[in-house]
Order: structure tokens, then sequence, then C-alpha cells
């Protein structure tokens, strides 16, 4: 009866061990973070709530508002409240008061009612690099938002070359189990089991490489969201590109032209620098101030109590070469950003049309990659039939397995290759375009 309970304490406890997952390599077994499907737009829109560099550009924003506040604050009137206490010894013969203590208040109220051009156009300077800085944040956006897609589509290729290479590692493992068979009916020689071996082993490499790959893409696309230590992401295909075949290179250019967020910060910058350079011409010009006020002296021989109204006029006649400096200063920006205009808008004409040649380019290496994958399959189940049936050589498998191994690993570069393309040519045009549909919009200039 003993022997009984004890060979049934053994069975089960074989049982329980034999029951738990064995771990794929030595060491403790890691728990998998859990993963969640994350679409394209998701992932733009998470970036662009989290990133630092969006929330930088926003605070421009923000002091270019603070700024423009507190030059148009010059403009407004002003109300001062003083007040003054003296003490002067009662002895001294200088002394004019009846009291060594005394007091004077005022409250009066300063009005700027020009300075013929020089404050005002500052002010609207000031107004003017409130959309600068608009702009700049729509760049700092649009670059944010290429890198965001760069990274998410470099995860699915990723995700991909894994698909990929597994494809690969079950044809290398039909190719061995075909060379052993043979090799026991012996039809082939030791030789060609150890290629075929060969060729397991390094699909299995790639296997884990690609493994690898999509931990490091998956890091790379968690940084740019800065979801960094949270659970991993499963990016979901965007929808298929379409484009509209009356595009061309001309109405592309036409419309990065008018929606480059680069153009419009030079634009407000030229803008910027005209009326800083109206301010200059108004440097030496006089400023108009008016002053009300209410001033009250206690503690002298003659107390006084007075309200008045000045008008004050300042004018510089001679400014030692003030003026003239500033406007040849401001003249010379002027100058600076119109030549700065020229090189963009022909620097954005290349970066278009490299752009739109390279996504047509991506196109054609899609469809021959897809091709090639199609003509190595073909090539590989023939090579195997004529072996299988003693007519074909080890050699002429082993070949056509690698060409078939490098045409699914050429198809899916070519196949993100296209999608990456493709951002980068919204990006250089200035544009998201909708549900991927690449197309010109109406009421953008032709």
């Amino acid at each position: 009866m003993r022997a009984l309970f004890s060979f049934w304490i053994v069975f089960v406890l074989t049982r329980a061990v034999l029951a738990q997952p064995e771990p794929s390599q030595p060491g403790p077994t890691v728990a998998q973070p859990t993963s969640q499907s994350l679409t394209l737009d998701q992932a733009v829109r998470t970036g662009q709530e989290r990133s630092p560099n969006l929330r930088i550009a926003s605070e421009a924003v923000e002091s270019a508002v603070g700024n423009y506040w507190q030059l148009k604050a010059g403009m407004r009137p002003m109300l001062q409240f003083n007040s003054a206490t003296a003490v002067q010894d009662k002895q001294s013969k200088a002394t004019t008061r009846l009291d060594p203590v005394s007091s004077q208040i005022s409250l009066g109220m300063q009005w700027l009612l020009t300075t013929f051009g020089q404050l005002e156009n500052q002010i609207t300077a000031a107004y003017l690099q409130i959309d600068v800085q608009k702009a700049s944040y729509e760049v700092s956006r649009q670059d944010l938002v290429l890198s965001i897609k760069e990274a998410f589509f470099q995860r699915l290729q990723a995700d991909a070359t894994l698909a990929a290479s597994q494809a690969n590692l079950a044809s290398s493992e039909q190719s061995l189990s075909d060379t052993n068979s043979l090799f026991r009916q012996g039809l082939m020689a030791r030789f060609d089991v150890v290629q075929a071996e060969l060729a397991v082993v390094e699909a299995t490499q790639d296997v884990a490489q690609s493994k690898t790959d999509i931990g490091t893409a998956t890091v790379a696309l968690q940084t740019v969201l800065y979801e960094l230590g949270e659970p991993r992401v499963d990016p979901v295909p965007p929808p298929a590109i379409t484009v509209d075949p009356e595009v061309d290179a001309t109405d592309l250019d036409q419309m990065a032209q008018a929606l480059r967020p680069e153009v419009a910060v030079l634009d407000r910058n030229l803008a910027v620098a005209d009326a800083l350079l109206e301010s200059a011409y108004s440097q030496s010009y006089p400023n108009v101030s008016l002053f009300s006020g209410y001033t009250s002296t206690v503690g002298s021989i003659v107390p006084t109590d007075v309200l008045g109204v000045q008008l004050q006029v300042q004018w510089n006649i001679f400014d030692g070469g003030l003026r003239e400096g500033a406007v040849h200063q401001a003249e010379a920006t002027v100058r600076s950003l119109h030549a700065q205009g020229d090189q963009l808008r022909a620097s954005i004409t290349q970066q278009v049309e490299q752009a739109w040649l390279t996504f047509l380019q991506t196109d054609f290496t899609l469809k021959t990659a897809q091709k090639r994958v199609e003509a190595a399959q073909v090539y590989y189940e023939m090579a195997r039939e004529r072996f299988i049936n003693g007519l074909g050589t080890s050699l002429e498998t082993q070949n056509a397995l690698t060409s078939l191994t490098n045409a699914r690993q050429e198809l899916v570069q070519a196949i993100y290759q296209r999608e990456i393309a493709f951002a980068r040519l919204e990006r250089q045009v200035g544009t998201e375009f909708p549900n991927r549909h690449l197309s010109v919009p109406e009421g953008v200039p032709k």
C-alpha cells in the first residue's frame, strides 16, 4: 500500500513538471507585455499630443503674444501713483519748512499719443511675429508627423520581414526534409544534407534577427510617441495609397509653394522686417504724450494742492547717426529675406520634384518585386520537383531557394519604401492627403 501511494505521488509530480511550458532558452522566464493595436491616425495624434517639441513651439507662440501686449501697452493710458516723504533737520538754515517731515503725493495719468510710426510699427511687427511663430509651429508639427510615419512604417516593415523570414524557414525545412529523404534512399550525398541544414540554420538566424528588429522598431516607435514603458503597440496597416492619374510634378510644386509652412514663415518674417524698417525711418520723429494729474504737498511753508494737464513733445534734433544705422540694418534684413525667399522657392521645387520621382520609382520597384516573388516561387517549385524525382541537383534547389528568399525580402522592402516615400512626399508638399489619396484639391492655385 505504501509503495502504491509513493508511486502515485511521483506520478502526480511528474505530470505537474511536464505540464509546465519549457522556456525557449535557459534562464528565468520573462512575462511578455500585452500589446494594443495602433492605427496610423492614432499614432500621429498621440505623438502630437505628447511631443515636448510641439509644446516648446506652442510656448513660443504664447511668448510672441505676450511681447505684442507689452508693446501695445505702451500706447495705452497709464495711471501712476507716487508718494515721497522727506525728513530734514529742523535747525537747518536752508530749510523753509515748518515741519522737518514733509510729504508729496501725486496721482496722474500718462498717455503716449503718438510716436509718428516708431512704436506703432514695432507693435505691428510684434503682431506679425505671432504669425511667424504659428507658422514655425506648423513646421515642427509636420516634421514630427513625418518622423512618426517613418517609425510606424519601419515597425510594419519589421513585422512583414518576420513573416517573410518564417516563410523562408518553412521552405528551408521543406528542402532539408526532401534532402534527408533522398539521402536515406542513397540518392544524395551527405554534403547535400549539410548544405540543406546550413540553409535551415541561416533561415533560423534570419527569424531571430527579424524578432530583434521588431523590438528595436517598437522602441523607436514608442520613443517618437513618448510611450516608453507602456504596453507594446501593434501597428495596423493603413489603407492602400491611391493616386489621381492627372497629378504631375507641376501641380505638386504649386501646392507646395502655397502650402509649405516654411514659405509662410518667410513671408511673415518679411512682413515683420518691413514693419521694423518703417519703424527705423520714424526713429527720429517726435514723441507726443499727455499727462494729467493731481499733486499734494503737506508739511511745507506753502502747502501745495495742484491739478494740472501737461502736453509734452520730445524730439531728438540730432541723434548722431542712430537713425541712419537702424535704417541701414533694417534694409539689409529685408534684402536678405528676399534672397532667402528666392532660394527657398527654388529648393522647394527641387525637393518636390525629387520626392515625386522617388515615389513614382517605388511603384515600378514594387511591381518588379512582386513579379520576382512570383517567378522565384515557380522556379523553386520546379527545382524541387526535379530534385525529388532525381532529375535535378541539390545545388539547383538551393539556388532556387536562395532566389525565393531574396525575392521575399525585396518585396517587403519595396512595399514599405513606397509607404515612406509617400509620407515624405506629403511633407515636401506641405499637406497630408485625405484617405491617402494623392490628388490636387480644389482651391489650390494651378
